[in-house]
């Protein structure tokens, strides 16, 4: 078959319903069986009716054996009368004219279905009852004989060996006739035997076919069954990530709103206060109005700032596209440069150690935002005259990207919390420098959606160093 052909009944195979498929396949196995039925109905039917004509015949040729033998048995009975005299002789042809009448009645009914046969049997008859005629005169003729005189006179001797001459003819005639007739049963015989032979044969042949079509149709079931079971399987596997997937998105959406209204309220509760103070103010006090503008925009600021990190949090179901190729060197020179104006505002040193040069898979704009949240976090929490490095490092098949800093450190208790949202090591700090508590719990998403993850190990008062691991490329 065709690829061309053999694809298009795949495809319209797969269109199928489940339920259609289901019982296509179930029918195969019950149209095979009955197909087997059918057949070896018709075999059977067909050898039961070669059987039959094979004992047909061997009836007919025995019924014409026991004709001929009770011809012969009447010839010989006679005979020997003829010659003896004595009654004995003629019990086998007494009883010989009895039932030759009835044997040729039983071969006509035999062959009445073979016209040939027939009417040599008809023939056969004609000659039997002229042999039969014959017979009977020489019996009555030796019957008729004068009782006073010897049987074996050279007078009637003479005679009965005329008569006996006289009848040979005709019963080789008959006798010949019937071994045609016998001939011709022999030769039916043997043509239906070997037709009932090949029967046998082609019936074997048959057999086998079907029992391989059988084996074919069992083993196409069980691979149809198969393919079945598997897209079942993929699609209930399919239908239960999507319900995860759902259930995530759900979660992430119930997490964004009770997120949203927890740090929301507290710059609304302050935007709304300075608006209100505001507008309470003298109409000739113009300072105090502007302070409080500039508080509602800086709580505006926050605001915005901390939507974005949320939304970064819910952004999408699925992880994002990670089919860049992205060369670490250069990402580091740009974070490097994004913070380095933060970096100097807040009086502090800030180091890239020369990086080995190094590619991997990934999003270069999520990477960039977990290096930027990492390098900030180091520099609202280091004080002024402190260092942070940037370095690179690889480990076998792993790349781990360090930011370390001088600063305060984080003390063991809050150390495995700082990944959560909305952690804070120090509350009042935290609003002080603005920070919302998303970014390291931002980067730590990200890092996972690359196949990474990131460690804190920090001593207070001693600093902490945050290390990005990533899978390298091959």
């Amino acid at each position: 078959m065709p690829l061309g052909v053999l694809e298009r009944w795949r495809c319209f195979w797969s269109r199928l319903p489940v339920g259609y498929r289901g019982s296509l396949i179930a029918s195969i196995p019950i149209a095979c069986l009955f197909a087997a039925l059918g057949t070896f109905g018709i075999l059977l039917a067909d050898a039961v009716e070669d059987e039959a004509w094979v004992r047909h015949t061997e009836q007919v040729r025995l019924e014409t054996k026991l004709l001929l033998q009770m011809l012969l048995d009447a010839e010989t009975g006679a005979r020997g009368y003829n010659m003896t005299g004595r009654e004995p002789f003629l019990e086998p042809y007494e009883r010989a004219r009895r039932r030759i009448p009835a044997a040729l009645d039983r071969l006509e009914n035999l062959v009445e279905d073979n016209p040939s046969q027939t009417a040599a049997l008809h023939a056969i008859r004609r000659d039997i009852d002229r042999n039969l005629v014959i017979l009977s005169r020489k019996v009555m003729w030796r019957r008729n004989s004068i009782p006073d005189k010897p049987p074996y006179t050279p007078a009637s001797m003479a005679q009965l060996y005329d008569w006996l001459e006289a009848g040979r003819a005709a019963m080789d005639a008959t006798r010949d006739r019937i071994e045609a007739f016998a001939r011709e049963e022999e030769r039916l015989l043997a043509e239906r035997r070997a037709h009932m032979e090949g029967h046998r044969t082609w019936t074997a042949i048959v057999l086998l076919i079907l029992a391989i079509a059988g084996t074919a149709s069992a083993v196409l079931v069980i691979q149809l069954f198969r393919a079945m079971d598997r897209e079942l399987t993929m699609r209930q596997q399919q239908l239960q990530k999507a319900n995860t997937e759902l259930a995530q998105a759900y979660n992430r959406l119930q997490q964004f709103t009770a997120d949203a209204s927890h740090e929301l309220r507290a710059p609304l509760s302050a935007i709304l206060s300075n608006a209100q103070v505001a507008l309470l103010a003298p109409t000739d006090d113009l300072e105090s109005p502007r302070q409080r503008l500039r508080k509602i925009a800086d709580q505006a600021k926050a605001m915005s700032r901390l939507i974005g990190h949320l939304l970064m949090l819910a952004r999408a179901i699925a992880q994002p596209e990670m089919h860049q190729r992205l060369d670490l060197r250069r990402l580091l020179a740009e974070v490097r440069a994004d913070s380095a104006d933060l970096a100097a505002a807040r009086g502090l040193t800030l180091i890239l150690v020369e990086p080995p040069p190094v590619c991997i898979t990934g999003n270069a704009d999520l990477l960039r935002q977990a290096l930027l949240n990492l390098t900030h976090n180091a520099c609202q929490y280091t004080p002024s005259g402190g260092t942070i490095h940037l370095s690179l490092a690889i480990a076998g098949d792993r790349v781990c990207i360090q930011v370390s800093d001088t600063g305060s450190g984080i003390p063991a208790a809050d150390l495995p919390h700082i990944f959560e949202r909305f952690y804070r090591v120090d509350r009042a700090r935290s609003r002080q420098t603005g920070g919302s508590g998303l970014g390291l719990a931002i980067a730590q998403q990200i890092a996972t959606w690359h196949g990474g993850k990131i460690t804190a190990n920090s001593v207070e008062g001693d600093g902490s160093t945050f290390t990005l691991d990533l899978p390298q490329s091959p």
